[in-house]
């Protein structure tokens, strides 16, 4: 009888190792599974962009389609003038916005295309009402004119304008305050701080000291 024990005993024993060492390589076989690190995307790099010139505030609405008769650099003589009867002669050294007709009788405002002092305003000769206002554009320094305007409305000089400040505005047709011309601006961008008030002057290269509106506003 204890001889049966024995076996029975040792048979357990066996079985149990046996057991164990099955189940042991079961789980060595399977192949384990790796779940995935979730991907992290790498940041998007936003394409880089060129720096645009910058482009001074329009002095009125529309600008673009009022320069029809006196660009920038145009040469006039009493015989090719698109305005008649003309009294200057020369290289144009500013560009003229016109009025259209309905606005002949209406106020049109003018703003400042920079920020800067008012140097010069008052009555002068060939413009009526001017205002020169100093201020920098595109990191250059330059005084800026702006012609025909009533002058009650200009700031008086010393003043401190802001860019897109309205500063004036268009002087009535054929009265002092336009030299006796059209209602229009003239818009003149003189290189440096030293005020020049040609309208015209007689050479091309004479030019070279004044900036072309038209680059800001003819596009």
């Amino acid at each position: 009888m204890n001889k049966y024990i024995r076996y029975t005993l040792l048979f357990l024993v066996v079985a149990s190792v046996a057991g164990v060492a099955y189940f042991y390589l079961l789980q060595k076989s399977t192949p384990e599974t790796i779940t995935p690190l979730p991907t992290i995307d790498a940041p998007q790099q936003e394409p880089s962009q060129t720096e645009e010139k910058a482009i001074p505030p329009i002095p009125l609405p529309d600008a673009k389609e009022r320069i029809t008769k006196k660009p920038f650099g145009i040469y006039i003589t009493s015989q090719n003038s698109p305005v008649q009867p003309e009294k200057f002669q020369g290289y144009h050294t500013g560009t003229d916005f016109e009025t259209f007709s309905e606005e002949q009788d209406k106020e049109i405002a003018i703003s400042a295309i920079c920020e800067g002092k008012a140097i010069s305003s008052g009555h002068v000769s060939g413009y009526g009402g001017l205002l020169i206002q100093n201020c920098s554009i595109d990191g250059q320094k330059v005084t800026v004119l702006y012609g025909h305007l009533a002058l009650a409305s200009l700031p008086k000089t010393n003043t401190d304008i802001k860019k897109g400040q309205r500063i004036g505005i268009l002087a009535p047709a054929d009265s002092s305050e336009s030299s006796f011309e059209r209602k229009h601006l003239h818009l003149g961008i003189h290189k440096g701080e030293t005020i020049d008030y040609s309208g015209y002057v007689n050479a091309k290269n004479q030019l070279d000291s004044w900036l072309d509106a038209e680059l800001y506003y003819s596009k």
